[in-house]
Parts: C-alpha cells; sequence; structure tokens
C-alpha cells in the first residue's frame, strides 16, 4: 500500500472527470421490467379463484408498469438533456454558438500533442478582431453590435473548413486553430479576408467590416 502512491498514475485520480451522459439500453430495460412486473405477476398466482381479481391484477399491474416506464424514460431523457446543455453552455460561446476560450485552447494544446517536429504539418493559429466595432456599438447600440458579431461568425464559420475549430475568446474577437502545411495556412489568410469583402446586412443596414 505504501509503494503504490508512487506510481505516476496515481496523480490521474485527482484529475476530475466528465461523466457520460446515463441513456436508456436494451439491457437496463432488461433488469428493470422483470422486476416491476414480478410483484404482480406473484399477485396473480395468489389472488385467489376468481377471474375477475385476477384480471383486475393483471391490468392495474400492466397501467402501473407502463406509467413508471413512461415516468423513468422521460426523466432519464430530461437529466441527459439538461447535462448536455450544460456542458454545450459551458464550453460555447452564448452569443454566437462557437466554441469558447477553454474550449480552443484544448484543442490547440491536443494539436500540438499530435503534430511531430520533423513532419510538414503545423499549427497554426489565427487572432482576428473587427475594425470599427466600438464605434459600431457606440453608434447603433450593442444590439446591433452583437447582431454584427453573429454575422461575422456565420461568416468565419463558413469560410474556414469544418474541421479546423472557429471560437470568439472576447467582445470582437475569434481565434481559429488549423493544422496543416504552410501553403494551406496562407490560403485560409486569403479565405478569412474574402469572406469580409461582401458588406454584411444588419438590421437593414449594410455595414462594411474588416
Amino acid at each position: 500500500l505504501g509503494v503504490t502512491v508512487l506510481h505516476p498514475s496515481v496523480a490521474e485520480l485527482s484529475q476530475a472527470t466528465r461523466p457520460p451522459p446515463q441513456a436508456w439500453s436494451a439491457g437496463r430495460l432488461a433488469l428493470l421490467v422483470p422486476a416491476m412486473i414480478t410483484p404482480f405477476v406473484l399477485l396473480i398466482t395468489v389472488g385467489g379463484d376468481s377471474p375477475v381479481l385476477r384480471l383486475a391484477i393483471a391490468g392495474t399491474g400492466a397501467v402501473l408498469v407502463l406509467l413508471l416506464l413512461v415516468r423513468a424514460v422521460s426523466a432519464v431523457r430530461a437529466q441527459v438533456a439538461a447535462q448536455l446543455r450544460s456542458e454545450f453552455q459551458a464550453r460555447h460561446d452564448p452569443l454566437t454558438g462557437l466554441p469558447n476560450r477553454p474550449m480552443i485552447s484544448a484543442e490547440i494544446e491536443r494539436l500540438l500533442r499530435r503534430v511531430t517536429p520533423d513532419g510538414p504539418r503545423r499549427v497554426w493559429v489565427y487572432l482576428l478582431d473587427l475594425d470599427g466595432f466600438k464605434w459600431v456599438n457606440e453608434s447603433w447600440g450593442h444590439d446591433t453590435g452583437d447582431q454584427l458579431v453573429i454575422e461575422a461568425a456565420a461568416r468565419l464559420r463558413a469560410a474556414v473548413p469544418a474541421q479546423h475549430m472557429v471560437a470568439r475568446v472576447g467582445g470582437d474577437e475569434f481565434l481559429i486553430a488549423y493544422e496543416g502545411e504552410k501553403a494551406g495556412a496562407l490560403r485560409l489568410v486569403d479565405d478569412i479576408r474574402g469572406c469580409f469583402a461582401r458588406p454584411l446586412t444588419v438590421r437593414g443596414t449594410d455595414l462594411v467590416i474588416s
């Protein structure tokens, strides 16, 4: 027991892990359904010779079992939905739905661990901010500024390939993590610039943002 605390795996015991969402499966139902039916089956066997009594016990038992299953399944589904929604909110920007700073930081660390020093692929990080965003907020109001950020985020997400993460890390700041060769990284710069070549329509007004 004294030697086991020296093992490197002991450090992993203090690391928090995300519990998996609990979903219904055939195995769970195979255990739950017989457990709920058994009491009513026993009542039928000892319910006397009256067929009416046996039928009433069987019918009542079937209804109760069905209601219990419906309630249990709905409760588990609600819990799973709440857990997934909470996890999504903790890792994504509430305005744009893009990943937030902690999530893209973890993604960059994952990419850095995967890229080999002698290989042609590198990890490229793009930090972008919207020029004139403060002026839009002060002149048009924060609602218009929020809508501008949403439109800009949508264009960035459409311009960047789906396998590369786009995140919002500040009021008008975005971060992109790209893994690939230098030529592809430079092409992505042109694609990002090109997605702002057209004006953004915000509340019926065309705004030019770089």
